[in-house]
């Protein structure tokens, strides 16, 4: 998991920017990145191999700008009714995709997420929770048991987490 970042994860994330996404206050703009030549690849991919080996991730790629949206049918000058969008830079948002990938290709190779883990999964749906919660259900059935089940959608939970508390917790976990 820790071996350098190949050209091929680099190439698979930079194939996947979108175009038309907007530059952030570092103005490299999305499109640059799809348009590099192979040796400018080559030069980033071993920027972000050093950024790997030592694990420091640079400050200028975790500045953001905040870009208010207006949600629909909300009045304009109320803040609640616009939801914040932080544009990163794309070198740090290239970085970071290379790192989901991996650690994500290692907890799906070590099964470490439940089968029953549906939301925030490529390819799986609240269909999926449905189907799960219905074969449950048919299982308890047949077998004359009782099913608990409980769907939690905790929406702005983040929000009112304690980052340093929630940052101890997962590190305490095993």
């Amino acid at each position: 998991m820790s071996h350098p970042f190949s050209i091929f994860e680099l190439n698979n994330v930079i194939k996947h920017i979108r175009a038309n996404a907007t530059s952030s206050y570092d103005n490299i703009h999305p499109t640059w990145m799809k348009n590099l030549t192979p040796l400018y690849k080559q030069e980033l991919l071993n920027c972000y191999n050093h950024t790997w080996a030592t694990p420091t991730f640079p400050n200028v790629w975790k500045c953001s700008s905040l870009l208010p949206i207006l949600k629909k049918n909300k009045p304009k000058y109320d803040p609640e009714s616009n939801r914040p969008r932080m544009i990163t830079p794309v070198l740090g948002k290239v970085m970071e995709k290379m790192i989901y990938q991996r650690l994500l290709w290692f907890v799906e190779k070590n099964n470490m997420i439940p089968h029953a883990q549906t939301g925030f999964r490529k390819n799986h749906s609240s269909t999926d929770a449905f189907i799960l919660l219905t074969k449950s259900l048919n299982e308890s059935l047949s077998k004359h048991n009782v099913l608990i089940h409980g769907f939690l959608d905790f929406e702005g939970a983040y929000d009112n987490v304690n980052h340093q508390t929630l940052l101890v917790k997962l590190a305490n976990l095993e």
